[in-house]
């Protein structure tokens, strides 16, 4: 279970300075430090040392640092019911001419954004590393789920219309590659929707509560961006607040990256990562409130579930 030190994960290069550390993290073990840097020359935040595969894949397998059981309650179900709405809503709107085809979600989680997708006529499915929540995707929303990593040589070449990872490439020990792997699964035509945290945006007041070690990665919209163009796609939308929403495509040429010039100053990041989050006063009072309706309202596993949703994303437009 040794902990792995890395150069950046996006321009490779060694030079970094560290933003937090702390120890007693509870998606890593137990004697491991949580060490957060920021590299000096393209911005991008990372955590280093990174765990091990074999750290990893007791997270995953497991009760994820406490914060999951076997089976999803009731609140995660009603909770990702909205996020799959949200998506959708996006996804249409960006794309309104997009016919359904065939769609992968690497970490698909219970399953809900593949049935969202499945309830609008898409062959779907998904790849997620927690058993529990595979098997649960498979038996109460009837999807396609393997349990596992996400392996690109199980799928056929160009074999894909809409590839999604819905806060999943943060989780990744190396995003870029994993973004360049996807190029030879998903077709010509074909669309990546991926949605991360903004890191300039923290949604925790204290640092280490957002810098928490299950995340390897914290995206700016620059340094996600440069990983986007640097993996050889082209953007075709990317929003951003407190998360990051991007729709991708193939790129016809690989983009020249300069990230001294297109990436962060680290100095300045840093300013805004000190800087006193009074905004999340407000967040967490409009948050406590959503939460506390969608707990009221519960889960759908039936048909109104892409209703519910959409009612909800309306109710909490502007929020």
């Amino acid at each position: 279970m040794n902990d792995n030190y890395v150069p950046c994960l996006l321009c490779k290069s060694d030079s970094h300075t560290e933003v937090e550390s702390h120890f007693g993290d509870p998606y890593r073990a137990s004697n491991s430090i949580t060490r957060t840097v920021i590299c000096n020359q393209c911005g991008l935040i990372y955590s280093n040392p990174q765990p091990g595969l074999e750290q990893l894949e007791q997270l995953y397998s497991g009760s994820y640092g406490g914060q999951r059981t076997n089976v999803p309650d009731r609140f995660y179900i009603s909770r990702k019911d909205y996020d799959a709405s949200l998506r959708i809503d996006f996804i249409k709107r960006v794309l309104p001419s997009l016919k359904p085809g065939r769609a992968l979600e690497i970490g698909a989680g219970a399953g809900n954004q593949l049935y969202a997708l499945k309830s609008l006529g898409w062959d779907v499915e998904g790849v997620e590393p927690t058993p529990g929540y595979a098997s649960f995707a498979r038996e109460k929303f009837e999807v396609e789920v393997i349990e596992g990593y996400f392996d690109k040589n199980i799928y056929e070449p160009e074999s894909f219309d809409l590839i999604i990872m819905a806060e999943v490439l943060e989780h990744f020990p190396d995003p870029v590659d994993l973004l360049n792997s996807l190029h030879g699964i998903l077709k010509p035509e074909g669309y990546i929707y991926i949605d991360v945290p903004n890191v300039l945006r923290p949604n925790r007041f204290r640092l280490k509560e957002y810098l928490h070690g299950d995340h390897l990665t914290f995206f700016s919209p620059k340094t996600f961006k440069l990983a986007i163009e640097f993996s050889g796609y082209s953007i075709v939308e990317h929003k951003w607040h407190y998360y990051q929403y991007a729709l991708l495509e193939k790129s016809k040429s690989k983009k020249q990256i300069d990230f001294v010039i297109e990436g962060d100053n680290p100095l300045e990041v840093l300013k805004v990562l000190k800087r006193p989050r009074f905004y999340l006063v407000a967040t967490f009072i409009k948050r406590s409130a959503r939460n506390l309706i969608i707990r009221l309202l519960g889960p759908s596993l039936g048909a109104k579930s892409l209703r519910k949703g959409a009612h909800l994303r309306n109710f909490f437009r502007g929020w």
